[in-house]
């Protein structure tokens, strides 16, 4: 005979609880993945670099860190 717990003053045997625990985890994991992708999401336009935009950023960053570094010298 399997060992059995009083729950709610039942015997419940202890493979049953088993079973309803991987059943509750399973079937969570269950309907948070499907229910998660039932959602729909928005799709965003891909954002468009333009080349000169970089060589720009680069020389802000290099000027910026000039400044930075006479700044610490004075």
């Amino acid at each position: 005979m399997t060992a059995s717990y009083v729950i709610a003053g039942r015997r419940i045997p202890s493979h049953y609880l088993a079973m309803a625990t991987l059943a509750t985890t399973f079937g969570g994991i269950y309907l948070y993945t499907h229910l998660s992708k039932s959602k729909k999401t928005e799709k965003k336009a891909p954002v468009k670099v333009e080349a000169g935009k970089d060589d720009d950023i680069m020389k802000n960053i290099d000027d910026f860190l000039k400044s930075a570094e006479q700044e610490q010298k004075d």
